[in-house]
């Protein structure tokens, strides 16, 4: 995506790093790149078990190629087999989950389902009857009249209408979830 966006390839291909000290890296610090982190943790969201997940085709073999690149660079490391890897992913997500408040911005049931597994906390959810209304209310008030706040908007170069709208949200999180679930099948 970055690349298609245009952004230049010495940012694109920057190795993550806190920046502490010199040389240090978040592999070195890790044992593992973010990509076997995004396999194991969709991997889980999937509904594969831990042990499906050691086992698995596309992570065992990335995971051990990790192991072997960290040996080579860092020499002994100090997560040498896949299931150590996962369970250092895993206890690094469930530390994180205490401590991260993660809010979405949908009301879509794959995000309120993230609600109820602890993925993320809750979500902003905007008032799908609400955004119509106002979004007319605005529509309506700019084609009847111009609010006079100066003499003459035009050459003063003033904006007298409505520059946004209010769409009356709400936010959902586990207290309220079944019902914003609920509400998601009238919808199917």
């Amino acid at each position: 995506m970055a690349a298609f966006l245009g952004v230049d390839d010495t940012i694109i291909h920057r190795v993550p790093t806190a920046g502490l000290e010199p040389g240090q890296s978040d592999f070195k610090d890790l044992g593992y790149d973010y990509d076997v982190v995004e396999l194991v943790t969709e991997g889980f969201d999937q509904g594969f078990s831990k042990e499906e997940l050691v086992a698995h085709d596309q992570i065992a073999p990335l995971v051990e190629k990790q192991i072997e690149h960290y040996r080579s660079i860092c020499g002994n490391p100090r997560l040498t087999s896949v299931e150590q890897v996962i369970e250092d992913i895993t206890g690094r997500h469930h530390l994180a989950l205490g401590k991260v408040k993660i809010v979405s911005m949908d009301r879509n049931s794959d995000v309120l389902q993230k609600i109820d597994k602890g993925v993320i906390t809750g979500t902003v959810v905007q008032n799908d009857a609400g955004m119509p209304f106002w979004a007319l209310m605005l529509l309506y008030n700019a084609n009847r009249f111009e609010p006079p706040l100066t003499s003459d908007n035009v050459n003063a170069k003033v904006n007298a209408h409505t520059a946004s709208i209010f769409t009356s949200v709400n936010y959902a999180d586990k207290s309220n979830l079944k019902w914003f679930l609920d509400a998601n099948k009238m919808y199917q």
